[in-house]
């Protein structure tokens, strides 16, 4: 069928024991700019989930990856960009100013709407030692509120000076629940994340975290390397 629409398909088959070094190979042999891989069903669960080579590749990728579900995407795509208000969005190398860079240039290819994504999580009550904070946690709670909101827009602000600013999704809680929570909420055909290349120490803490979350997803997922 793509190539009745006019496109032109190359196909390549290769024997490989390990498939991430295998994809790392093809994607320099062939200069590619993106990498589409189908996510795997888990029979025990009854859901798509990634496996061990997806984790591999979404940490080491030297390309925007696409890992798709087998749906169909609507007419107009929905794309939500997952970023960290904390990093100073003024920063020329800001993780942030790549990461919706790349996205707006793919969205736009793709015809797709976008949006901001931002998760942030205040401390616990249990947590915190500081009688003062502790009497006033209410008040505490509403201005991390605030300051995530301020930073999330002047992301947006940032990046998109003459064009209208899309829709900004503030989120409290922990990353894995909120973001496929919201995901699901707003109907997001794609996911975008950011990756940076990590330590051995960085790659335990997202082990625990960021992919407990995209193991979640409901919708597809467009990772972004940016180191």
């Amino acid at each position: 069928p793509l190539r009745a629409v006019g496109l032109t398909i190359t196909t390549d088959v290769v024997w490989h024991s390990d498939l991430e070094a295998a994809v790392h190979d093809q994607v320099d042999r062939y200069g590619a700019s993106l990498v589409v891989k189908a996510c795997r069903r888990s029979h025990g669960l009854g859901a798509y989930i990634f496996g061990h080579a997806d984790w591999q590749l979404i940490r080491n990728i030297s390309v925007p990856l696409l890992m798709l579900h087998p749906t169909r995407w609507p007419g107009v795509l929905q794309m939500m960009v997952a970023v960290d208000a904390r990093h100073p969005a003024d920063a020329p190398q800001c993780p942030d100013r790549r990461l919706v860079t790349r996205t707006k240039q793919i969205g736009h290819c793709l015809g797709a709407q976008l949006s901001l994504f931002h998760a942030y999580d205040p401390l616990p009550m249990s947590v915190i030692f500081d009688d003062t904070i502790l009497v006033d946690y209410g008040d505490f709670r509403c201005k991390e509120a605030e300051r995530h909101r301020k930073a999330l827009q002047k992301i947006a602000e940032e990046n998109f000076p003459s064009e209208s600013v899309p829709q900004l999704c503030l989120a409290e809680g922990e990353l894995q629940q909120a973001l496929s929570e919201l995901a699901e909420d707003k109907s997001i055909d794609i996911v975008v994340m950011g990756v940076e290349s990590k330590s051995a120490l960085d790659r335990v803490f997202v082990g625990s975290s960021a992919e407990h979350a995209l193991d979640h997803l409901s919708c597809d997922l467009l990772v972004i390397p940016l180191g």
